[in-house]
């Protein structure tokens, strides 16, 4: 009768064990996999995005009303919006006469070095009345043709 009790103690043991090591909570998933943060984008190269013009400016260089057609005696402003990163970048704005023969009338140029979108103006005035006609500026960032905006005097 020993013999038989120890075997049922023997068996309810391992029976227990079963049980214990069968409820025993599943293991924690692993923890997620750390990501490496996104590398930043690389500057972009400097571009020209747009040029305005208009016959007044705000304090952050932007054209209050943007016009083609001009008075005789405003003050002409061109405002050279860009895009992109650049140390040390040269602008620069001519200005023509569109008659029957062009004829340079102004030219002026900036460095810059923008860290992102930015403004540049220039201006073109005079003490006397401008003659009527067709006018253009030509922008050029360094030395390359950046675009060209075409105005009236009237």
């Amino acid at each position: 009768m020993r013999a038989q009790l120890f075997k049922r103690g023997a068996r309810l043991v391992m029976l227990a064990a079963l049980i214990v090591l069968g409820c025993k909570k599943p293991a924690p998933p692993p923890p997620p996999q750390e990501t490496a943060a996104p590398t930043p984008a690389a500057p972009t190269e400097l571009a020209v995005a747009s040029i305005m013009l208009g016959s007044q400016i705000t304090a952050d260089k932007a054209v209050s009303e943007p016009k083609t057609t001009f008075a005789p005696s405003d003050t002409i402003y061109a405002v050279v919006s860009t895009t992109g990163v650049a140390t040390d970048a040269s602008l620069e704005a001519i200005w023509t006469f569109v008659g029957s023969k062009e004829k340079q009338i102004n030219q002026a140029s900036q460095s810059i070095s923008p860290t992102g979108p930015a403004q540049s103006e220039f201006h073109l005035a005079k003490a006397t009345p401008w003659p009527k006609g067709k006018y253009r500026v030509a922008i050029l960032l360094n030395g390359k043709s950046a675009g060209t905006t075409d105005f009236t005097v009237q």
